[in-house]
């Protein structure tokens, strides 16, 4: 709701449109009332006043006095000029002044209504508008850092732009940035303990690595920060001093930012307790040279990763760097594979191997991430392959945890690789053992519900098997391990407890309970009862 001052000095005039105007119908909720001018100054300065009904001719300070200071107080405000007939003229030189609408005494109150409807109407849309456009500039200083990011991540691959359009942008994103100038690509990646962050805490890192980047570089550079497709921070560097060229060295006019580079890993150290990989490019023009100048500091931060601490890698292509020669991964291919290992089950052996593996890794690749990529696709290819054949996905093994061997290109240290795939080794053997203890449950329920249904015939360990479809000696092995006794251990123990059942609960003849358990020759059973509880069937029937 809007609020209106009205200012006449008749107070008959002032009181009686107080009273009669349905103000809440033109959406005015709050009515001051002012005798003279510089009373309406007093509330105007006080309070807050959206539109103002004065008359021209008041005694001190007049109507056009009162515009001039309320235009200044209340630069928004709709006025409303109640005039006389003979001073319309008058009236004129007060719409010049930034009067909104004037009105001829007296008012009729219809008249007035349609007009305060109609201002109050245009007050909603401009509030609007405003709000609207607070709006878009918050929305636009909120998603800022992300339209440059943006931007940036297009140039470093190669994006045209057409006419000033690169320029334009710039300069509406508030990056200080021409055409022709020098200027170098830093790249960032976190090393440990970072990468066991969420990808909250992990955002909050890379905002406070930036940050402490300006920090350090503010004299002498402007920073453009970024992020590339590879998840590693980007910083695109330019010196303070000109856009003209210099020379390669990282001397002159151009800032140290090896020093400073430094410099930034030994506060990431400081203040975040972790460790930063930093690759700097040679200078280049911009924006011309940037995809090449990228594509450059890339490799070099792929090749060489960092198992303990933070690398600073500067690139100088007039010093090429000696390659090491490049062998296979022995450990990852010598017979059996690990592959042979899993399938046979010897789960102990897989995981030996795996630490050989590692221990190779670490020991003569942990700066070559193409060794990295080696050992993590072929692992990976192993553990899908293995969980393919037992009718799993490796997704449903990991859970919603995250999985960093189905995402190789977030892993950022051999640490993390070798823990992810020995956890990925532990899922799949906990997972495969726990089908196999079903299974052995399994057959030893169907062993034992043939048993209880076939007690009165000659059940014997082959007859057993044929049902099951199983070698005797390997199903003797089976039901060993998971029950801790043999199959014919077992057939005893239930014969002789369904005997002294029978014997307990039926008028059953002696003879008649041997056959109903299977023996033919009585004698026999008696002899092997006895051997079981100490006495014969009869001696224990009496003693009941």
């Amino acid at each position: 709701m809007h609020h209106i001052m009205i200012v006449d000095d008749e107070h008959t005039v002032v009181d009686g449109l107080a009273y009669r105007i349905p103000w809440e119908e033109a959406g005015i909720g709050t009515v001051h009332k002012a005798y003279s001018g510089y009373e309406a100054l007093a509330i105007a300065s006080k309070e807050s006043v959206d539109i103002v009904l004065t008359d021209i001719r008041m005694p001190g300070m007049d109507g056009l006095d009162l515009i001039r200071h309320i235009r200044f107080l209340k630069p928004r405000a709709k006025i409303i000029l109640l005039s006389g007939h003979a001073e319309f003229e008058y009236a004129q030189s007060a719409i010049q002044l930034g009067a909104d609408h004037y009105m001829i005494k007296p008012v009729r109150d219809e008249e007035l209504l349609e007009t305060l409807i109609r201002l109050s109407q245009e007050l909603s849309q401009e509030w609007e508008e405003i709000a609207s456009h607070r709006r878009a500039l918050a929305s636009l200083q909120e998603h800022t850092p992300a339209i440059r990011a943006a931007l940036l991540e297009d140039l470093l691959h190669g994006r045209k732009f057409s006419g000033n359009a690169l320029q334009e942008k710039l300069k509406d994103l508030g990056l200080p940035f021409h055409s022709g100038g020098e200027v170098c690509v830093m790249l960032i990646r976190l090393e440990e303990p970072f990468h066991t962050y969420d990808r909250q805490s992990l955002s909050l890192m890379e905002y406070a690595i930036g940050n402490i980047a300006e920090e350090i570089m503010r004299d002498t550079c402007q920073l453009w920060l970024g992020k590339e497709s590879h998840d590693y921070l980007v910083l695109l560097v330019k010196g303070h001093s000109s856009n003209k060229p210099a020379d390669h060295t990282g001397t002159g006019s151009k800032p140290n930012l090896e020093l400073m580079a430094g410099t930034l890993q030994e506060n990431v150290k400081k203040y975040l307790h972790g460790d930063v990989s930093i690759a700097l490019s040679s200078w280049g023009l911009f924006p011309h040279h940037l995809p090449e100048c990228y594509q450059k500091v890339l490799l070099e931060m792929r090749r060489n990763v960092s198992s303990v601490g933070g690398l600073l890698i500067a690139t100088h292509p007039e010093y090429p760097k000696p390659e090491q020669e490049t062998k296979g991964m022995q450990s990852l291919y010598e017979p059996p594979t690990l592959l042979n290992l899993l399938e046979a089950g010897r789960w102990d052996a897989a995981m030996e191997r795996l630490d050989d593996i590692f221990t190779e890794l670490e020991a003569h690749w942990q700066h070559s991430q193409e060794h990295w990529l080696e050992v993590g696709s072929t692992l990976l290819s192993t553990y899908l392959n293995l969980a393919h054949k037992n009718g799993k996905r490796l997704h449903e093994l990991s859970g919603d945890t995250f999985n960093p061997l189905l995402e190789q290109d977030k892993i950022r240290s051999i640490k993390q690789l070798r823990q992810a795939s020995v956890e990925q080794l532990q899922r799949l053997r906990q997972d495969m053992e726990q089908e196999t203890r079903s299974a052995r449950s399994s057959l030893v329920a169907q062993i034992q519900l043939y048993v209880e249904q076939h007690l009165s015939e000659d059940v014997s360990l082959q007859a057993i098997a044929d049902q099951v479809f199983l070698n005797p000696g390997y199903l003797s092995k089976i039901f060993k391990l998971e029950t801790g006794e043999n199959i014919s251990d077992y057939l005893y123990r239930l014969r002789m407890d369904r005997a002294v059942v029978m014997l307990q609960q039926t008028p059953m003849k002696i003879y008649q309970i041997s056959e109903k358990l299977g023996y033919q020759n009585t004698p026999y059973f008696i002899k092997v009862f006895k051997k079981y509880f100490g006495v014969t069937p009869q001696e224990y029937r009496d003693r009941q």
